[in-house]
């Protein structure tokens, strides 16, 4: 039990049938009712991802962006129930732009340790290429 002086009405006549009238009753379900609904939903979300024609992560075929980082990010954001909008822009304008939040993501980012400033970071996602290419 808590040592100290109460400073407020015992919970146990809290629960006491003349205490909890109809009106309080009703107004406690208001109360829980609005507290439950008007919670932030973390499902209502929109997500801007920048893309520029990359083979095979982003390209566009009949019209459609399509490719392995465009349907991975489009499924994920599915999943989450997240709306998803691409914005096709060059690398250095995207980095500046995500440091400045006018972008939330980035696909294929190499972690250093400036970007960490200013971004997070998943887990390797998908597949990693280094882009090496040898002469024959």
């Amino acid at each position: 039990m808590y040592p100290g002086q109460s400073n407020g009405l015992p919970f146990s006549k809290l629960l006491h049938p003349h205490f909890l009238t109809p009106a309080r009753r009703r107004s406690a379900l208001v109360l829980a009712f609005i507290l439950c609904f008007s919670a932030p939903s973390y499902g209502d979300c929109d997500i801007s991802l920048r893309w520029d024609d990359d083979p095979p992560y982003f390209m566009v075929q009949e019209g459609k962006l399509v490719g392995i980082d465009a349907d991975l990010v489009r499924e994920a954001m599915g999943r989450l129930g997240c709306g998803l909008s691409f914005q096709k822009m060059p690398w250095a304008r995207a980095l500046r732009e995500l440091r400045d939040g006018h972008v939330d993501m980035l696909s294929g980012a190499y972690r250093t340790t400036e970007r960490e400033e200013y971004a997070h970071y998943s887990e390797v996602v998908g597949l990693v290429s280094p882009n090496i290419l040898f002469i024959r």
